[in-house]
């Protein structure tokens, strides 16, 4: 027996090894170096330089605090150590590879005035490692354009994105009392809408058959709104996606006579993507044009009036008129006084 053992381990340990090479299993993980000084696409990589540093957490995702070693390499990579759990897909796409150009920081981003909620973790794309060249560069975008992202709410709520959540603690974006605030972890689509103005902009996909925005107000509160096949032509024999195209739009309080109450519409304020009709169409609900409301057909524009329609799936909407009409009172109170 015992001479069989040291064989025993050798053959185990050979087949180990060439197991590894036809899976491809050490290129993401380790902290290897590499000697060639350039790669494929001619980027200059220095000789013996890390080439992924995925064993520890960034140490700050602010873009005014980055150095070298928060610098990352996910160029063509699909899959990451299970510590790293995002990948480079969105909606109901396939995960893919990342692109080519993938080399730069990941960061922290709020838009001005938004609430913490409404953040998000991005990739800058920069042309080298050097944290000075994060103001020229790029966010990391999907093949339709639209912008590589976690949003803060996955990140907060979801175990496996707890290393990001306690560097943004630790760099005072957070409170870590948000951490404790979810009861289940928010699983939201990277392209996910998340509104927390009534007049704020956001980006509509018009072959998309539903609309599902999140409604954040402040740090406290969170709901879904639910639209259901929201640009749905309900004749018979009609396409399930009419149009294809995308467009930056708005809600506003309607002011037209036939809207009692409070009703919203939406603006389209400019197309970024050709809108095309579906092959056939005869146009019953108009093309969207910039600068006119959506409609839901001719004359007849898509609205919803907030206070009628009292179910739990519009009740975001509700919050967003409340909290515009209290902000136009303190305004006019202060102009009075």
């Amino acid at each position: 027996m015992s001479s069989r053992c040291p064989r025993y381990w050798i053959s185990l340990r050979l087949a180990r090894t060439q197991c590894s090479q036809r899976l491809n299993l050490q290129r993401p993980y380790g902290t290897s170096t590499i000697d060639s000084s350039t790669q494929k696409d001619g980027t200059q990589r220095g000789p013996g330089r890390p080439l992924r540093p995925y064993r520890t957490p960034p140490q700050t995702l602010d873009p005014k605090k980055l150095s070298t070693t928060e610098f990352l390499d996910l160029a063509r990579l699909k899959e990451l150590p299970p510590r790293w759990r995002f990948h480079y897909s969105h909606g109901y796409t396939p995960i893919l590879e990342f692109p080519e150009n993938s080399r730069g920081f990941l960061y922290f981003n709020r838009e001005q005035g938004a609430p913490t909620l409404a953040a998000s973790i991005r990739f800058r794309v920069t042309n080298d490692e050097d944290p000075s060249s994060f103001p020229t560069g790029h966010d990391l975008l999907f093949p339709n354009r639209t912008t590589w992202q976690i949003l803060m709410p996955t990140v907060v709520s979801t175990r496996c994105y707890r290393m990001l959540a306690d560097v943004l603690v630790r760099d005072h974006f957070i409170d870590s009392r948000l951490l404790d605030r979810f009861k289940y972890a928010l699983r939201m689509k990277r392209n996910s809408i998340i509104l927390y103005s009534l007049h704020q902009e956001f980006l509509l996909d018009f072959s998309h058959y539903h609309l599902y925005p999140w409604v954040v107000l402040g740090d406290e509160t969170m709901h879904r709104v639910v639209f259901s096949r929201f640009r749905k032509d309900h004749r018979p024999k009609t396409p399930r996606s009419i149009y294809t195209g995308r467009a930056i739009v708005r809600f506003e309080l309607a002011q037209l006579p036939r809207h009692a109450g409070r009703t919203l519409v939406l603006r389209v304020l400019r197309v970024v993507e050709p809108i095309i009709p579906a092959p056939g169409y005869d146009g019953y609900i108009p093309t969207p044009q910039a600068g006119e409301l959506l409609m839901r057909r001719t004359s007849v524009p898509w609205s919803i009036d907030v206070d009628n329609d009292r179910s739990d799936a519009t009740l975001g909407l509700r919050l967003l008129v409340d909290a515009a009409e209290k902000e136009k009172q303190v305004i006019s109170t202060g102009q009075n006084l």
